[in-house]
């Protein structure tokens, strides 16, 4: 139970964390952006990551049931090809989840909409900087390395407490993505459990990082 709320601690916290780093990307397009600022910010908002994902490295020494990737000499990196298809696979999926919720759906999702708003009235170079690149790493860290580190935390052959906690990943994510439990809070419930599918399967947080960023790459081109 200590380890639950202590893991519910850093979920908070890393969230409220991602919060305060968004603001340094979210600057007025009338401010005078000037490259120092724009690398202060740059310097500031990468500090905090490292930060985190320290914190998640940490975690990663005191208890790797599932054996995720960590920088200890005993499970550093290992790219292999099935994880590559993995990561494609999973990228596919996404896509395809999209594509669906394009065809049925009518509207804008909530989280869409924020974007859009703060893309009218923001520098666009930082703000695609942020959802490109910067978002996902921050997510993927909160939402599968301190979920994974520290609930369903140890790998099982129930194959139901295994979908469960996948099942769970994907809620948080969605809530968080889209509060209002509409169809749009499914949509990114899918996205989050193909993405917390493809942590457990590699093990390995660079997958569904590289897969998230190009999900939200694709994302920014196609709302050019």
């Amino acid at each position: 139970m200590e380890q639950k709320l202590i893991g519910f601690g850093q979920l908070v916290v890393g969230f409220l964390v991602y919060g305060f780093a968004q603001s340094f990307f979210i600057i007025p397009v009338d401010k005078n952006t000037r490259a120092i600022g724009i690398v202060f910010n740059l310097v500031v908002v990468s500090g905090i990551l490292i930060v985190l994902y320290g914190i998640y490295q940490k975690r990663l020494n005191q208890q790797n049931l599932w054996n995720f990737t960590s920088l200890s000499q005993k499970n550093r990196t290992k790219f292999k090809g099935k994880n590559f298809t993995i990561a494609l696979i999973a990228l596919l999926a996404i896509w395809g989840t999209q594509i669906i919720a394009e065809f049925l759906l009518s509207g804008t999702s909530t989280n869409q909409t924020a974007i859009t708003k703060v893309q009218q009235n923001s520098n666009i170079f930082m703000l695609n900087l942020w959802l490109v690149f910067i978002a996902p790493a921050f997510e993927e860290i909160i939402f599968r390395g301190f979920f994974f580190n520290f609930f369903f935390s140890s790998p099982t052959t129930s194959k139901l407490k295994y979908f469960t906690g996948i099942l769970v990943n994907g809620i948080i994510f969605g809530l968080c993505h889209e509060p209002k439990l509409d169809w749009f809070t499914l949509v990114y419930t899918i996205c989050g459990m193909i993405l917390a599918y493809e942590y457990t399967q590699t093990k390995d947080l660079t997958y569904p990082y590289f897969t998230h960023l190009s999900n939200n790459l694709l994302v920014m081109f196609a709302t050019l």
